[in-house]
C-alpha cells in the first residue's frame, strides 16, 4: 500500500482549489469577449379561413423555411442560420416568430422581410378562397332545394359556408419588430467552468488513491 506524503496532498489542494479558478477566469473573459448579439421578435396572425392548411403554425413555418421563398423575400441572412435559429412559437391569437444574430438592422429587416412576403402570399391565397365561397353561396342560394332530395345537407352546407364568410380573417402582421439585447452569459460559463475543472480534479484523484490501495 502507498502513502500520500504530506507534501503531495498540499500540491493536491492547491490544484484542487487554484486550477478551477484559473479555469474559471479563462472561461469568463472568454464569454465576455463574444460579440452582444440580438433577439427579435415579431407576432404574426395567421389569419381564419375555412383551409385549415394555409392558417396552420405548421404550414406558416414550412412556408418561411422553403428555399424558393426566402430567396423571394430577399433576406440576406445565411438559410442554414434561419433553419436552425428560426423559432416558431404557437399562441392564442397569433404566432411568435424569434430569431438572434448579431446586426441588429440586419435582424430586424430580416423578420420584416419574411412576415411581410407571407402575408402578401397568405391574403393572395385567402382572396382566391373567399372568392369560391361566395360564388358557391350564390350558386346554392340561386338553386331551388325544396324538392331536392338533400335539402338538409344543402341547406346546412349554405349554412355553414356563410359561417365562414362571417368569421373570415386575413393574416397580418401585429405590431412592429421587438429588438433586445442578449448579453454573454459570463458568470454561468465562469461557474460551469470551474466546477467541472473542481469535478475532474477530485474524480482523478480518487481514482489514483484507489489504484494506488489495491497495489
Amino acid at each position: 500500500m502507498m502513502k500520500i506524503s504530506k507534501k503531495s496532498t498540499i500540491i493536491f489542494l492547491i490544484t484542487l482549489i487554484v486550477l478551477p479558478i484559473i479555469v474559471a477566469t479563462f472561461a469568463f473573459f472568454q464569454e465576455e469577449s463574444k460579440p452582444i448579439t440580438y433577439k427579435g421578435t415579431i407576432k404574426v396572425n395567421l389569419g381564419n379561413f375555412n383551409d385549415d392548411q394555409y392558417s396552420s403554425t405548421a404550414y406558416f413555418k414550412n412556408r418561411i423555411l422553403n428555399p424558393e421563398f426566402l430567396q423571394k423575400s430577399g433576406v440576406k441572412i445565411e438559410e442554414e442560420k434561419l433553419t436552425s435559429e428560426l423559432s416558431f412559437q404557437p399562441k392564442n391569437e397569433y404566432v411568435l416568430l424569434t430569431l438572434t444574430h448579431e446586426n441588429k438592422n440586419e435582424l430586424s429587416n430580416t423578420l420584416n422581410s419574411l412576415v411581410s412576403e407571407y402575408v402578401k402570399e397568405s391574403n393572395v391565397i385567402s382572396e382566391d378562397l373567399l372568392k369560391i365561397n361566395y360564388e358557391t353561396i350564390e350558386r346554392l342560394e340561386m338553386k331551388d332545394t325544396a324538392a331536392a332530395e338533400d335539402q338538409y345537407e344543402v341547406e346546412k352546407f349554405l349554412f355553414d359556408l356563410k359561417q365562414d364568410v362571417a368569421l373570415w380573417e386575413k393574416a397580418s402582421v401585429l405590431g412592429d419588430v421587438t429588438i433586445t439585447e442578449v448579453y454573454p452569459s459570463s458568470k454561468n460559463s465562469a461557474i460551469i467552468a470551474a466546477i467541472s475543472t473542481f469535478a475532474i480534479i477530485l474524480f482523478a484523484f480518487v481514482t489514483l488513491r484507489v489504484i494506488s490501495l489495491k497495489r
